[in-house]
């Protein structure tokens, strides 16, 4: 089903995996979707590996999703993907029945000064895609606290816009954990035009270092009340966590008061602390 269909009817519940390193067994991984099928969500999403890597895996993952019958979007980056590497690759997705993609440029490899690939930037990819595959629904990326190589908001959010006229129906977010930055971005979003539905990516607070890593390197904040429990259970992996969780439902609680499309939770390709957050907010029925 395309996604932008669901957005019309309801605020969406969904779900993101990463299919595992070639040298790592793809079982914990099956066992994971297993576990949280049971929530029923709205769509998967299926990350396209870091760098662009771990394609023949990102297929693999894709193939189980569509078999159990869930709506599926992967991933899609820029990445290493000549123009004609985007038709054959996009051309695989739609053989398999998927009907929804997120196309991004993707995160730079370590040393790399472009994308390796024809397209330099996201839109020109959503642009490519929905010329050459109309009957897919495209969603595309945005940034509350801008992205980190953007010059300033404005420009950020004029690219946002330029997705959109280029076929984006839909966006992700990019995780965020402060709050007023994400009601400032919403805000000069939908003022500068943006109209399509916004889904927040939401990343679970379950172990410092991953926060650290995770902000860091994508120039995203870590507010007051984040900074507390890092200071308070930073050194207890166990005790971080348990608060972790609370900060993450009472996070889900916010962004549920604001006018967002759905929360796109990333799953870490854990599944107990994932069902703890998803059982206790009720987030699968919100």
């Amino acid at each position: 089903m395309r996604i932008s269909e669901i957005l019309k009817e309801k605020r969406s519940f969904s779900l993101e995996f990463f299919p595992p390193k070639l040298d790592q067994p793809m079982e914990p991984l099956m066992d994971t979707i297993d576990h949280l099928e049971r929530f029923k969500p709205d769509f998967v999403s299926v990350t396209y590996g870091a760098g662009g890597t771990n394609k023949g895996r990102n297929n693999e993952v894709c193939i189980n999703i569509l078999e159990r019958g869930i709506t599926l979007m992967s991933h899609f980056t820029c990445i290493g993907n000549s123009r004609e590497d985007v038709r054959e690759r996009v051309t695989r997705y739609v053989n398999m029945g998927a009907e929804n993609i997120l196309a991004l440029r993707g995160d730079l490899p370590e040393g790399w000064t472009g994308t390796g690939g024809y397209y330099t930037h996201g839109n020109d990819l959503i642009a490519a895609i929905a010329e050459h595959f109309p009957q897919l629904c495209i969603a595309g990326s945005c940034y509350p606290e801008k992205h980190i190589e953007a010059p300033d908001f404005a420009s950020d959010i004029a690219f946002l816009k330029s997705k959109q006229d280029n076929g984006a129906e839909f966006f992700v977010t990019q995780l965020c954990f402060d709050m007023e930055a994400f009601e400032r971005f919403l805000d000069m979003a939908r003022k500068a035009g943006v109209t399509a539905p916004i889904v927040v990516g939401l990343m679970p607070v379950l172990n410092k270092n991953g926060v650290i890593k995770m902000t860091s390197s994508n120039g995203c904040a870590i507010p007051p009340e984040l900074q507390t429990l890092i200071d308070k259970y930073g050194d207890d992996p166990d005790e971080f966590r348990k608060a972790g969780k609370e900060y993450t439902k009472d996070l889900i609680y916010r962004y549920l008061k604001t006018d967002i499309a759905g929360i796109h939770m990333y799953t870490l390709n854990k599944y107990k602390d994932i069902s703890e957050i998803i059982d206790d907010t009720g987030i699968a029925n919100a």
